[in-house]
């Protein structure tokens, strides 16, 4: 065998190990839109800006509502990894979705005179 050969099969192999098939997946408009626009009020769970917050806190959506004020203390902290605006949207969020939470849960049975669902003391 050649040293030309030699090179030549070098090069393919080095071209062909670079070179990786990559799979795309289509999606269409409506899912695209969809994902940029659900929350705890569309959806019923956290959206994904939220949850990607979650993530970066070590979190999940009921682990969260779980250890409330943990969670929101950690969120407060991530100051270099989000923007402030970031921070209080996911906030607003899951005070949102603790309220919903409560709102469904057997903690919420005493009604007020406006028919608003009010704690019972601990």
């Amino acid at each position: 065998m050649t040293k030309s050969y030699h090179y030549s099969m070098i090069t393919i192999m080095a071209l062909l190990s670079g070179c990786q098939v990559i799979n795309l997946k289509e999606s269409n408009l409506s899912n695209a839109l969809k994902s940029k626009n659900e929350s705890i009020l569309t959806d019923g769970t956290l959206s994904h800006q939220t949850q990607n917050l979650l993530y970066l806190v070590k979190k999940d959506e009921k682990s969260c509502l779980q250890n409330f004020d943990d969670c929101l203390n950690k969120i407060q902290s991530l100051s270099e990894n989000s923007s402030r605006e970031e921070r209080y949207a996911a906030l607003s969020e899951i005070y949102l979705a603790k309220a919903l939470d409560v709102g469904r849960s057997s903690q919420c049975n005493v009604i007020n005179k406006n028919n608003s669902c009010v704690g019972n003391p601990p």
